[in-house]
């Protein structure tokens, strides 16, 4: 009999950590446009899009990209009332290369960027998080956790330790990007205090493979169901054509068809996590809440950039059942 478990998130209200950067994509040779994304941004787009209650939190300058970002958080329904300020800091910017199968290939210029400024600094992320209360479920990144300096990192595993304790819920997606870790030799322990102190764990295959340097699909997939045996928390881990769900050290796999219209996948992991929580916090179950996530997924491959433009998100939030932002 099966042991897998229902995850109740309890809640429609998502606080969401990252950095959101000004996105650079070719047009031509010799021109790009300007757009706003980032990887825990865009999953707080999709929360917020899917009729979700989506809060962010991060840092930004006072200069006019800092501004443009500001207006693509309140166009896409994200509050940013935490947002921080700093006077004298620029937003981070990263540039894409898609390939001729829609695979992309990223430049980042974000080492002194505001939110990398900002997530050095403990006191500050812990006065932002003190607004927040366990009707509230946290997101956050790999991403963020390599832009987070070792103090702020073992500060805010504190606050997530406390914040579980009185009923908060934490959901932690891999996100592992090897260049933001300049040669540490601490990955695995940090994704490990992470893992930690989250009630669901969003890896892909090939981040699990890289940051605990396993290899095979098998040795990872059981040497997850061996960690979360006797834990509540739970594991949806993607990979090519499928998704694994580990509960109670149960093993449900879901075949996800890969789309055969795939112009960009920027974003499309960022779409399944967002629309992943925006189901769970919608009462679906997660045998149902895995293959909507990966509908929305699917939608994403098939447009440039990493967001969908309004209309398919409000088309998608019907078929939720959601309200639309």
């Amino acid at each position: 009999m099966s042991r897998q478990i229902p995850l109740q998130l309890g809640s429609r209200k998502f606080a969401v950590l990252g950095e959101v950067m000004i996105e650079l994509a070719a047009l031509s040779e010799h021109s790009m446009s300007i757009g706003v994304a980032g990887d825990t941004f865009n999953t707080a787009a999709a929360l917020s899009r899917l009729g979700m209650t989506s809060e962010y939190i991060t840092a930004l300058g006072t200069d006019v990209y800092s501004d443009r970002i500001r207006r693509a958080v309140e166009a896409h329904g994200v509050r940013g009332v935490h947002i921080a300020t700093l006077p004298d800091a620029l937003p981070g910017i990263y540039a894409i290369s898609t390939d001729s199968s829609g695979e992309r290939s990223f430049a980042y210029w974000r080492d002194n960027s505001a939110a990398r400024q900002w997530f050095a600094d403990p006191i500050a992320l812990l006065a932002a998080l003190q607004h927040l209360d366990d009707s509230h479920c946290i997101y956050w990144s790999g991403i963020t956790l390599a832009l987070m300096m070792p103090e702020v990192r073992a500060a805010f595993f504190d606050f997530l330790r406390g914040f579980r304790a009185d009923g908060g819920m934490v959901c932690f997606d891999s996100n592992y990007r090897p260049q933001l870790w300049r040669g540490s030799d601490q990955i695995a322990d940090s994704y490990d205090a992470a893992i930690g102190n989250a009630d669901l764990y969003l890896p892909s295959l090939e981040d699990e493979l890289s940051i605990y340097q396993r290899h095979s699909e098998q040795q990872a997939i059981t040497a997850l169901a061996k960690r979360y045996s006797q834990k509540q928390a739970q594991v949806v881990m993607t990979l090519p054509g499928q998704a694994v769900w580990i509960s109670a050290g149960d093993i449900a796999r879901y075949d996800l068809p890969v789309s055969d219209a795939v112009a960009d996948t920027t974003g499309a992991g960022d779409a399944f996590s967002g629309a992943l929580l925006a189901a769970l916090g919608s009462g679906r179950a997660m045998p149902d809440a895995i293959p909507f996530a990966h509908r929305v997924a699917t939608e994403v491959v098939q447009v440039s950039g990493a967001i969908l433009p309004e209309q398919k998100w409000s088309e998608l939030a019907k078929l939720l059942g959601g309200h639309h932002v």
